[in-house]
Parts: structure tokens; sequence; C-alpha cells
């Protein structure tokens, strides 16, 4: 009785097989799936920020600066079904020296990060934005600054850290892409106690390449 033809969900109407076209073709075009990569570059240090800073005289504070060092980082991410959301979790790892106070320190820095993200694509280009929050460790490779002093006989001392970057890449095929990555990291920690803290922050620039699975 009814004589309206509904063309939009009727499955034998050239509207609804366009409008199944086009989903299709955006699911195509998104970097579906899981996918691992590795991450290369270097860290440029933020002027303002210490790199390290510890009490070692009664009421004496000194801190250190650093320009360059080496980052790096390995991840997994998943792309949600239908949907240009991302989830994942990295592990960044950060190699610098510098001087605290006329000490000399190299310092490790290894943090890992569950993070979140969008992804956008056209056929080969791939752009992805991500940030997230994670936890972290610092080694002092010189042994000079006795991390943890009185707490423990580790010379690591363990913090919270921060992470945002953002992705371009080409996707060489199905499987693997090559790409730029760059960013921005902070961790921040305590050197066994509250008053002695120990901060990085840094912009990094580096190359990524992924592999799709």
């Amino acid at each position: 009785e009814d004589t309206t033809i509904n063309r939009e969900n009727n499955r034998f109407s050239n509207e609804w097989a366009y409008q199944q076209k086009k989903i299709q073709e955006n699911a195509a075009g998104l970097p579906k799936g899981h996918s691992a990569y590795v991450t290369t570059g270097v860290a440029f240090g933020i002027d303002g920020n210490p790199i390290a800073c510890r009490d070692f005289k009664v009421g004496e504070q000194n801190s250190g600066y650093f320009k360059y060092g080496f980052h790096y980082s390995v991840g997994y991410e998943y792309v949600l079904p239908y949907s240009s959301l991302l989830v994942g979790l990295n592990n960044i790892n950060f190699y610098g020296s510098t001087n605290v106070g006329n000490i000399p320190i190299g310092l490790d820095l290894h943090s890992f990060n569950p993070h979140f993200g969008l992804v956008y694509s056209d056929k080969r280009e791939i752009m992805k934005c991500r940030a997230g929050i994670g936890y972290g460790f610092l080694k002092d490779r010189n042994g000079t600054l006795n991390l943890n002093e009185g707490v423990s006989n580790s010379n690591y001392v363990n913090g919270w850290s921060i992470m945002y970057d953002i992705v371009a890449m080409y996707r060489l095929n199905d499987k693997f892409g090559l790409g730029i990555n760059c960013g921005g990291f902070g961790w921040q920690g305590s050197h066994g106690a509250p008053s002695m803290r120990a901060d990085i922050n840094y912009m990094f620039l580096g190359l990524i390449a992924d592999f799709r699975f």
C-alpha cells in the first residue's frame, strides 16, 4: 500500500550501491589492522629545562643541559575497524651526555608509553598524530649521581613520561612503509628523595619504518 521507494537502504537501487562502494573505498584506504614499527633519530634539548638536578651539597642544587642526544623507539599499533582511531604501545629510548655542576654524566632513559591517536590515509600517503602517557627508568652511565642513594643499590630512577608525535609516511606496498617522525618527549623522576628531581625534555626528528601484518 505504501508506494514510497526507500532508495538509500534498498539493496537493488543505484544509490545503495554507490554508498556501499564509498564505504569500501574508505575502508580500503585506511591502514587497518596490526602494525609494528621502529624509529630512530636525533633528540634536541629544550632550552630552560634541566636534564638533571641534584643536591650535591646541603642547600645547593646543580643542573645541566644537553644540546643533542640519540633517540629511538619500537612499538606496536592497532587501527580500530572502520575508523581512523589507533591504539598502541611503544618503548622510547634516549641516550645523552652533559655536565651537572662540572660533573660529566651520561644518561640512559627507557620508557614504555601506551598511546592513542588518529590516522589519515590517501592511498599510499599516511599521516598519524599520536600522544601517550607512560612510565620510564633513568640511569647514569658514569655512576656519578649516585641515583637512589640511601634508598636502594639500584642505579635507576623511575618516573612518569609523556610523548606526542606526528608521522608522515609513504606506503611502499601493502606491508611496508617508510617516513618521517617528529615530536616531543618529557620525563620526570626523583633521586631517592622528593627534593632531588631529574627532568628530561626534548624534541626529536628521525625516520620511521612500519610493517603491517
